[in-house]
């Protein structure tokens, strides 16, 4: 639905631009980082359902002996809620440390490429960064988003609430 939600001719440019916002860095926390895609996805579907509500006839009124329901928003807001409760389940730093001990090595997506190193998600649930410094023997340009990596943990960061890793392999 994300994905979605970036395609779409939207009637109100604000949101457009709210989330061109979020892709483009400019606001967010990264274009495929779980905020930004819930946000993006949100967008989508209050905006669905107000245009819904707005501009799209209901032909029910005109035929009488059809129930019809144009499109069922229903099930997209509760896949919405849905990962909004498991992607803001809050672990402590004492479990988030458990889950992934250091040394643990996990295949990781990428996520954001920033002059300091790339964002990844480990297990495609937990957020993690990997500094520059620990991308030996790769340089920045040698990754793009959506790329699967292989890396240890170091640490976890709690000023910035994030695993740090470092690099053992590209995947692809």
């Amino acid at each position: 639905m994300s994905a979605c939600s970036e395609d779409i001719l939207y009637r109100d440019l604000s949101i457009a631009q709210r989330i061109s916002d979020r892709i483009s860095e400019k606001t967010g926390d990264g274009h495929l980082s779980k905020s930004t895609m819930i946000a993006n996805v949100e967008d989508m579907l209050t905006y669905l359902k107000r245009y819904r509500e707005e501009y799209i006839s209901k032909p029910q009124h005109v035929i009488k002996d059809l129930n019809i329901n144009t499109f069922n928003l229903l099930p997209c807001f509760d896949a919405l809620e849905k990962m909004k409760n498991q992607w803001h389940v809050e672990l402590s730093v004492a479990e988030k440390k458990e889950l992934y001990p250091k040394d643990a090595i996990f295949e990781c997506l990428v996520t954001n490429i920033i002059t300091g190193g790339i964002f990844v998600l480990m297990d495609t649930f937990e957020e993690a960064f990997i500094p520059t410094r620990n991308l030996s023997p790769f340089e920045l340009d040698d990754f793009e988003i959506m790329g699967i990596v292989s890396a240890r943990v170091v640490k976890y960061n709690e000023k910035h609430n994030r695993f740090e890793l470092t690099l053992i392999e590209k995947v692809d």
